[in-house]
């Protein structure tokens, strides 16, 4: 028998359901591939709607920034004019 190296999604898979991954091991493939798909593209959606909110945040940040620094300018121009 060849050696298996063990990964942390294999344990994770296990732990979930141990016939799925038992399935797995033997190359038989699930009778939901249609739910798996569906599944995947929630995922994929997620994630692009967690890298929007990310940068939306960063950008908000940036923005309160620069107003900040306008503020502290408009401020000392203020007293020195």
């Amino acid at each position: 028998m060849r050696a298996h190296t063990i990964r942390a999604s294999e344990i994770a898979a296990f732990v979930f359901c141990q016939r799925a991954w038992w399935y797995s091991l033997l190359d038989i493939p699930p009778e939901n591939v249609e739910s798996l798909a569906q599944g995947t593209r929630w995922h994929q959606h997620h994630g692009l709607q967690v890298v929007l909110w990310r940068w939306t945040r960063t950008l908000g940040f940036l923005a309160i920034l620069t107003a900040m620094v306008l503020a502290a300018i408009a401020f000392v121009s203020t007293l020195s004019g």
